[in-house]
């Protein structure tokens, strides 16, 4: 069964998955986490009749594709070698 948050989850995981490095994998996911609940708390600020699942999903929506994403970040936050 797919939970709301359990898509949510996903996303991010599979978003921060290419950063190697522990600690950087964790400050991102934690600042794409907060990026979210923003948004889907900024929709139903907007939208006042919105469920907060759907909510939720058009934020995921915003936020982009995660394995686009995942790449970027990967480039990003590769480690120094040598």
């Amino acid at each position: 069964m797919d939970t709301r948050e359990n898509r949510g989850e996903r996303w991010l995981d599979q978003a921060v998955g290419g950063i190697r490095f522990g600690p950087d994998r964790k400050a991102v996911r934690e600042e794409l986490q907060a990026h979210l609940e923003d948004k889907t708390a900024d929709l139903q600020r907007i939208f006042p009749d919105i469920s907060p699942e759907e909510a939720e999903d058009r934020a995921l929506g915003e936020m982009g594709d995660a394995e686009e994403l995942r790449a970027a970040l990967a480039k990003i936050h590769r480690p120094w070698l040598g």
